[in-house]
């Protein structure tokens, strides 16, 4: 933060911060001994928190620190009391700096850092410029595409002794398996960043477990966990669209093509929930009673809110997807055999005799599922081939009528029973409104897609680039309201939004 006298006589400024060592999904609490070690430095206070924490470094150049050592009670988050949630923090004032702001001195920065070695604030500002001015590109004369590109380096987590990653959103996701695959193209190849995106696939190599890609990384630990159908499928995506940005890349393919080869085959022959391929049509079969293995995730307690066992018609656009990059990688053409067969049960099976699409999902019984939903979106996306024009067609206009908005798309149709129009209160009402009416604006990367596919067409994204500058600002948050005005939700920063609305544009 950068602090400047603009006239009138010289001022001192103190600058008193408040800082907290606790878990994000926690609130901090004053308790005795904490921090365990701090002290004054050439250029301000250091504070570590516990023995096992990185050492904070406040710094402010030219100020007299003071020792403070006080708490500053009762911190309150409004948007947490909205949630039902704790909201009162308690927060620690190590020390104070204050300076004179005069005609010799006018005006300075103040920085907190975690860096190794202790930079000057200065240094920290002009890295920072330098290192956006180079990712928005030097002839970007786009302001929104600057300001995303910008953005999409700010998921990537890359350094020494930790795995390179993508974090699904901030403040308070971590990398998930689903998120990384999905946003990877858009942050890291739509940016040239493809030796990131290489670390980043082949990293999630020894991971693979009875032909599955893990889900997330708990919090507390490295122990995966594999409860979702899609995250593998969408590391097959990710791999064939490096493979595709990155042509001469042959080392590349000789390490992946075995991986899908395992992915098939453990699908084939059937791994975790209940998935694995169904021998009658060669679809994918996926989930268990008190599972949620989509996209559509949101469980409260042993309430599965969107179950949708049986056959997701988006987790077989992906399958069907899958068997072509592994021909793509492989040159094995019992998987174009494969694609075939699953094209031809995927038309007989998910496309609605009365025009408004695609049925959602088939259920174990063979019945279909009639909610409009935008996960038919990838059928056309994913696969152009798939689904012949007229059918496309109705499928983009179906989504466009009930579930487009200017912000993304509504993730169930306003005419149903189910639908919720707001996504707030507790925990309870906003998970139940997660997946049944709630705006994401990852969808835009598909639904655009699926728009050029079957018309030719892009759609208006001006009013969510007017976002840039609200909520989370210069990022694009993670959902909206269904109704008007459409009020922003959830993460401010979510990756796979920023990515899929670079990736498009």
């Amino acid at each position: 933060a950068t602090y400047a006298r603009v006239g009138g006589d010289a001022v001192d400024l103190t600058v008193s911060p408040l800082i907290a060592w606790k878990d994000y999904h926690r609130e901090m609490r004053e308790w005795n001994g904490f921090p365990v070690r701090q002290g004054f430095t050439k250029s301000g206070y250091d504070v570590q928190a516990t023995p096992d924490a990185p050492t904070l470094h406040l710094l402010l150049p030219g100020a007299k620190w003071t020792r403070a050592g006080w708490w500053n009670k009762s911190n309150w988050h409004e948007r947490e009391a909205e949630r039902g949630q704790d909201a009162a923090e308690d927060l620690y004032c190590p020390a104070s700096a204050t300076i004179r702001l005069d005609k010799t001195i006018e005006s300075v920065t103040f920085a907190a850092t975690l860096e190794r070695v202790e930079p000057r604030p200065a240094s920290l500002i002009v890295g920072e410029i330098v290192r956006a001015a180079s990712r928005a590109g030097a002839d970007e004369t786009n302001h929104a595409l600057r300001v995303l590109r910008v953005a999409a380096d700010r998921f990537i987590v890359r350094g020494e002794g930790i795995r390179t990653a993508i974090v699904a959103g901030y403040p308070w996701f971590t990398d998930w398996g689903r998120d990384t695959f999905i946003a990877l193209p858009g942050l890291c190849l739509t940016t040239h960043c493809f030796d990131v995106a290489r670390e980043i696939l082949l990293g999630y190599v020894p991971f693979l477990s009875d032909g599955m890609m893990p889900n997330r990384f708990p919090d507390t630990s490295e122990t995966p966990d594999y409860n979702t159908a899609d995250a593998t499928l969408w590391f097959v995506h990710a791999c064939g669209a490096y493979k595709k940005a990155v042509p001469e890349d042959a080392a590349f393919v000789e390490a992946i093509a075995p991986v899908l080869q395992e992915i098939i085959a453990w699908h084939e022959r059937g791994t975790r929930y209940g998935i694995g391929v169904d021998a009658s049509d060669g679809l994918l079969s996926a989930g268990e009673a008190g599972t949620n293995l989509t996209w559509m995730d949101a469980k409260v307690g042993d309430l599965v809110v969107t179950p949708r066992i049986g056959k997701p018609v988006e987790i077989n656009a992906l399958w069907i997807h899958t068997l072509q990059a592994a021909w793509l990688f492989t040159g094995d053409n019992s998987y174009l055999t494969a694609v075939e067969r699953g094209s031809e049960s995927f038309r007989q099976k998910f496309v609605r005799p009365d025009g408004e699409g695609l049925y959602d999902f088939i259920a174990p019984d063979g019945s279909p599922d009639l909610c409009i939903r935008p996960n038919q979106l990838f059928a056309v996306s994913l696969t152009p081939g798939l689904l012949p024009l007229d059918v496309a067609r109705n499928v983009v206009n179906t989504v466009a009528r009930e579930l487009w908005t200017p912000f993304g798309l509504r993730t169930l149709s306003p005419s149903d029973p189910a639908y919720r129009p707001r996504y707030e209160g507790n925990g309870f009402s906003r998970d139940t409104a997660y997946h049944q009416g709630t705006v994401w604006a990852w969808l835009l990367g598909a639904y655009t897609d699926a728009r050029r596919v079957a018309f030719g067409e892009t759609p208006d994204f001006s009013a969510l680039l007017s976002h840039l500058s609200e909520y989370g600002v210069n990022g694009i948050g993670e959902i909206f309201d269904g109704n008007e005005p459409h009020r922003p939700d959830g993460c401010p920063w979510q990756a796979w939004s920023v990515a899929e609305v670079l990736r498009v544009l």
